[in-house]
């Protein structure tokens, strides 16, 4: 292959793939590190809270896998910190009379102020 230049440092390189941009990991992360800030400077306040909020979203569901198909303490789950407040939808099941939230694929739905059941992924 013939040479490359990197697109960090600007120094030439024989690439290993004929994708690779960067001449090492540390320019590759370097260029990523400061795209990814430069795009977020741009986001309105709107756009940050969005943010936020999916981070919450995501680290309740990395939580709730833990623990599927289980009974659990909710001070255990906010311990570890799950917010029961982030959820992506509601499901109303009328036959048993009681509301299911989901985070996601994953389900959960109190049994009573301070004990829920996570349901696994899809397994309503």
């Amino acid at each position: 292959m013939s040479q490359k230049q990197c697109q960090e440092c600007g120094q030439s390189f024989e690439p290993r793939r004929i994708d690779q941009k960067f001449c090492d990991v540390k320019c590759k992360n370097q260029f990523n590190n400061r795209d990814k800030k430069e795009r977020f400077q741009g986001y309105k306040m709107g756009d940050q809270i969005c943010i936020e909020i999916n981070k919450t979203l995501m680290q309740n569901r990395e939580i709730l896998k833990k623990f599927d198909g289980q009974k659990i303490e909710l001070k255990n789950l906010q311990q570890m910190g799950f917010n029961e407040n982030y959820f992506t939808n509601i499901e109303h099941v009328e036959v048993e009379k009681k509301v299911i939230y989901v985070c996601y694929d994953i389900a959960f739905h109190f049994l009573s102020e301070e004990k829920i059941k996570i349901y696994p992924p899809q397994n309503l």
